[in-house]
């Protein structure tokens, strides 16, 4: 049987050196070619959107990146837009890499299935508006539950 094991689960088609496909195109506008009186007026209603939709103003302002909206004459909301302040700030964070293989029928491990699952084991944040920590702790016992302990690793303080 062929390997399918590599940095991800071998459910997922792409693993993460890969580069993304590529997405389609940009659709244009078609104007419909005119050949009597109904289809000049759908080719000029047609012409009506497109001019429309290049000369007014662009989409709302995006409030998670300003800046970054388009359209003729508009700055996209990135004069006058204060940023709010990150009250919430990571302060430490502990993991633990699990590896759980796949078993057959009879409940024997076959140790070329696999897949690994990063669990957060201990997560701590610091609000600092109000000063205070909020803390999440695994809260079952520090087994794997039918997995193997692979790395364990932490940052901050």
């Amino acid at each position: 049987m062929a390997s399918l094991n590599g940095s991800v689960a071998p459910v997922c088609p792409i693993s993460r050196p890969q580069v993304l496909p590529g997405q389609p195109g940009i659709m244009q506008p078609y104007i419909p070619r005119a050949v009597d009186l109904p289809t000049a007026i759908a080719a000029a209603n047609q012409i009506n959107r497109i001019a429309q939709g290049t000369l007014s103003p662009g989409l709302p302002p995006n409030n998670l990146s300003p800046g970054l909206g388009a359209g003729i004459g508009t700055h996209g909301g990135a004069h006058g837009v204060k940023k709010k302040i990150d009250r919430w700030q990571e302060k430490k964070r502990i993991t633990n890499i699990i590896r759980f293989y796949a078993t057959d029928e009879s409940g024997i491990e076959d140790k070329e299935q696999w897949v690994e699952v990063e669990r957060i084991v201990f997560i701590k944040w610091h609000d600092k508006v109000q000063r205070i920590d909020l803390i999440f702790e695994w809260p079952y016992d520090s087994g794997v539950e039918g997995g193997k302990l692979m790395k364990s690793w932490s940052s901050g303080q």
